[in-house]
């Protein structure tokens, strides 16, 4: 990810920026973009499954012809499925206690649940979440499903000390991506924030 797309991301925060690609472990980011909220969190799976989605395709049967034609009617939304996890231990440890981690469940949490908004408005939807891993993802989505699978739990409080977040996120887009643009800039981009990530 350039460091113009970085610096945009975190809106001017420069040393923020910095810090993030150049600090410790790999770390990604998420960036709630109605609350303004941003988590990183270290993040280095073995592998990361990205579904591109499917072409949909109308099929249109002519008399006479001897075979079916195929009219475009668009795209599912492109997927990723993501697996965090979350360990108390080794962050205190690593002298790692700004990492809050049942702040952080409370923030993949709000993911899946509509904003308040003004208390007047009917139908409103969770809030769009930007997912950052720098050289590898970046797109604006929404979240689809979360699941925690609590590993560890302290025994004096009980409270979890390790638990793996599976948090699957739909990309959502507002404008019309072409082929050629694929082409030339790839799939990696953040639209509400500055040009094209290419």
């Amino acid at each position: 990810m350039p460091f113009g797309a970085i610096r945009a991301l975190f809106a001017g925060q420069k040393d923020r920026a910095l810090e993030f690609l150049e600090s410790g472990p790999p770390k990604a980011s998420f960036f709630n973009l109605s609350s303004g909220e941003i988590k990183d969190f270290f993040f280095n799976p073995t592998t990361l499954e990205q579904n591109m989605g499917t072409a949909n395709y109308d099929r249109v049967s002519y008399p006479g012809l001897p075979h079916q034609r195929l009219a475009y009617q668009g795209n599912t939304n492109p997927t990723v499925a993501l697996e965090i996890y979350v360990d108390k231990i080794f962050l205190d440890q690593a002298n790692q206690r700004s990492i809050d981690v049942v702040d952080f469940k409370k923030y993949l949490q709000a993911l899946m649940l509509p904003v308040e908004g003004d208390g007047l408005t009917v139908g409103s939807a969770p809030p769009r979440v930007i997912f950052a891993w720098p050289n590898v993802v970046h797109f604006t989505a929404v979240a689809r499903s979360l699941v925690f699978q609590n590993r560890t739990f302290s025994q004096e409080t009980a409270e979890v000390l390790i638990y793996t977040a599976t948090l699957t996120l739909e990309e959502v887009r507002d404008v019309r991506l072409s082929s050629e643009e694929v082409r030339q800039g790839g799939m990696n981009r953040v639209p509400q924030f500055g040009p094209r990530l290419t």
